[in-house]
């Protein structure tokens, strides 16, 4: 029977590059929805301005001027905060994308070994199977 000694070491690079393949999945599902809120702000602010800029006969009072201006830079610090963290997102997907092929990397190179040896293994099981179908039909011939 085979038995790769290497397999515990294994099944344990492929469980950690699993749990890696989440945390990757993880990190670009959050940077997706960073992403819908940068553009919803965005849009946001689009409409604002348009409103602004469509009804320039209604007249702005100093006030609504100034609540209008504050608003608009409360949303641009906003879109600004958001892209540093899509920034950080991204800095982050792109660590664990290279940890995540550096471990499937070791993971091939083990299962790799596991077929070598298991080839080896067949091939040896093989001979002595010859081997003893060999000494089978010698003892026959013998006792004729």
């Amino acid at each position: 029977m085979f038995k790769f000694r290497l397999e515990r070491v294994l099944q344990l690079r492929i469980s950690e590059e699993n749990q890696l393949k989440l945390e990757l999945a993880s990190v670009r599902a959050r940077m997706r929805i960073l992403q819908e809120e940068i553009n919803s702000a965005q849009q946001m602010l689009y409409k604002m301005s348009q409103e602004v800029l469509q009804d320039p006969s209604r007249g702005l009072s100093g006030n609504e001027i100034h609540q209008w201006r504050s608003y608009v830079e409360a949303t641009e610090n906003y879109i600004r905060k958001k892209l540093q963290d899509l920034k950080n997102l991204k800095s982050e997907e792109d660590r664990l994308k290279e940890k995540y092929l550096e471990m499937r990397k070791d993971r091939k190179i083990l299962e790799n070994l596991k077929a070598k040896q298991f080839k080896r293994y067949a091939f040896e099981q093989d001979r002595l199977n010859r081997l003893y179908m060999d000494e089978i039909a010698l003892r026959k011939y013998a006792r004729r």
